[in-house]
């Protein structure tokens, strides 16, 4: 296996198993994508990444993480998203968006500080379900070809995962339950023939978080289609952030995962990517910083294998 085969699922096909993970850049204006995010995901759809998963995005305004992150709890939201998708669709790839609450970890605006935990009540969490639903209704209007639900980097669903923020008496102790109302709540606006993709960590107050992060995989398995391994904030302290960092969290998740697993982290060599493919320790493979720096990192990849899968636009630079 490499990089340049096509990945195909039961509810999503792309041309290659390079991701673009959600990199978050902060420049929307109350929740609005402009032409800024058309360019910026633009350059790794001309660089013909597989799928684009497009940054985090609030579903409510007080759940962004900061005034730059997009939003999708406003009808008005959708239309240059649609607008971003149809573009990047035409270039050969996929699209997909992170839905996002960012819980404890909202930033308000005088000081940039971290808001006061508050235990949510029985009502606002079924207003929150809603919140998702709406915003994956949005999505979906927007052209969207997956969902990404943001469970991890200590936001607010990883804060009903993790013993250590979720102190609750009620139902909602148990993450099983709270995923699985959130998840259902999800399926309700977004079409039955389009992937879910959840995106959780492996480094909760657990004596073996990959076996805890397994079983809770395990229960919601009908509900989701991919897995996103990723760990963030405070799960990452003490951890070197070097080569393949996460790759050891997320094999140890794929070895009891139904699910195809993408993973992220460190990755900025081309053969150590078809490394991990080979060997099945992951499904797809998710290259941030190294895009960042060089939208072109597939093509130059391509150069070595097949040249001819190269833009014909670009094709002269590569020579």
């Amino acid at each position: 296996m490499n990089l340049m085969q096509p990945f195909v699922s039961e509810k999503l096909t792309l041309k290659n198993k390079l991701v673009y993970p959600p990199v978050r850049i902060k420049r929307a204006t109350d929740g609005y994508a402009d032409y800024f995010h058309l360019a910026h995901y633009m350059s790794f759809a001309v660089g013909q990444v597989g799928l684009i998963i497009m940054e985090e995005c609030a579903v409510t305004a007080d759940g962004r993480l900061g005034s730059g992150a997009l939003g999708l709890y406003e009808d008005g939201h959708v239309a240059m998203l649609a607008q971003i998708v149809a573009m990047l669709q035409n270039e050969g790839s996929k699209v997909a968006i992170q839905l996002n609450h960012a819980g404890s970890k909202s930033r308000l605006e005088s000081g940039n500080i971290i808001q006061d935990i508050n235990v949510l009540t029985a009502d606002e969490i079924t207003a929150l379900f809603d919140c998702y639903t709406k915003a994956a209704a949005r999505a979906n209007k927007a052209g969207f070809d997956a969902l990404e639900i943001m469970a991890s980097h200590e936001f607010l669903i990883s804060q009903f995962i993790d013993r250590r923020t979720n102190q609750r008496t009620d139902k909602y102790a148990d993450p099983v339950i709270f995923l699985t109302d959130l998840l259902t709540a999800v399926r309700q606006s977004w079409p039955e023939e389009k992937a879910i993709i959840l995106r959780i960590g492996t480094r909760y107050c657990e004596e073996d978080s990959i076996l805890f992060t397994q079983k809770i995989l395990r229960n919601i398995n009908p509900l989701i289609d991919i897995v996103h391994i990723s760990n963030g904030g405070s799960q990452m302290h003490g951890t070197n952030k070097g080569v393949a960092y996460q790759l050891e969290d997320t094999k140890g998740v794929k070895n009891g995962c139904e699910k195809p697993v993408i993973v992220v982290g460190g990755i900025r060599d081309h053969q150590l990517a078809d490394d991990i493919l080979e060997h099945q320790y992951a499904d797809l493979i998710a290259v941030g910083r190294g895009l960042l720096r060089n939208p072109n990192w597939y093509l130059e990849y391509l150069l070595k294998h097949d040249r001819k899968l190269i833009p014909r636009p670009y094709i002269r630079a590569f020579r």
